[in-house]
């Protein structure tokens, strides 16, 4: 299991974290955000326009965590749609979902992002489960060092607002011009079985289990819609087939 360490050091950037050592091998560092002004890309270049609200964490940046991050993996946020977007009173459709990440330098970032159902194997810490939606994959150039909101267009079908759902981005590769993979972004605010990583051993709470200091910033753009319909079913062999038949 990754392990958590904290330094206390200003971020003006990110040549104070140390060579991420092999995944087997990987700590933490966790670094606060003193600068939070972020940039904005999209992997088209044309940038979604909120039409009714936005839903999952929209807390403010707070932390930068290194030497976490590693292709192939992936991310995801629980959230109760109804909380955050009470402007829609039946059902809501994703069209954008934004990840946010540090850098140190030029990175290339191949992904996609969609939206998922609960799994209440566990009922006192559900986990993200199949995918209702997927984007297409892309790929995101960040053109230098900083805080970038990336945001990937989707098209969802309508979804009750009333479930327990989750956002989520699948990393196929991270390709940086510095030899260290981008930095994942948390707010200050940690709440366990809300923030969830696939590295290919299963679900990690990386909150309750890996100790991050905050929950991912992992959000979404919505519309309102009706008539509702269930998260359906979808395939969890598209983020498994991230890492091989093992």
């Amino acid at each position: 299991m990754r392990s958590l360490s904290l330094v206390l050091l200003l971020a003006s950037g990110m040549g104070c974290l140390h060579t991420a050592p092999a995944r087997a091998e990987r700590t933490v560092t966790v670094v606060p955000l003193t600068e939070t002004n972020f940039r904005s890309v999209s992997p088209d270049g044309v940038f979604t326009k909120v039409t009714d609200c936005q839903v999952g964490n929209l807390n403010s940046i707070a932390w930068a965590v290194g030497e976490w991050a590693a292709s192939p993996e992936a991310y995801y946020q629980n959230f109760t749609p109804s909380d955050g977007c009470g402007v829609c009173d039946t059902g809501f459709q994703v069209n954008a979902i934004h990840f946010f990440v540090q850098t140190a330098g030029v990175c290339a970032i191949d992904l996609s992002v969609g939206l998922y159902g609960t799994d209440f194997t566990n009922p006192d810490c559900p986990i993200p489960g199949l995918f209702d939606c997927m984007s297409n994959n892309f790929t995101v150039n960040l053109t230098g060092a900083g805080v970038w909101d990336i945001n990937v267009p989707v098209n969802c079908p309508c979804a009750d607002v009333t479930y327990l759902s989750a956002i989520g981005v699948e990393i196929v590769e991270y390709r940086c011009e510095v030899p260290l993979d981008p930095s994942l972004i948390t707010d200050n605010f940690p709440v366990n079985c809300t923030s969830w990583n696939d590295y290919g051993a299963g679900m990690v709470d990386l909150v309750g289990e890996a100790g991050f200091p905050g929950n991912l910033l992992l959000f979404a753009d919505v519309e309102c819609c009706e008539p509702s319909i269930g998260i359906e079913d979808g395939s969890w062999g598209r983020v498994k087939g991230l890492y091989g038949n093992d």
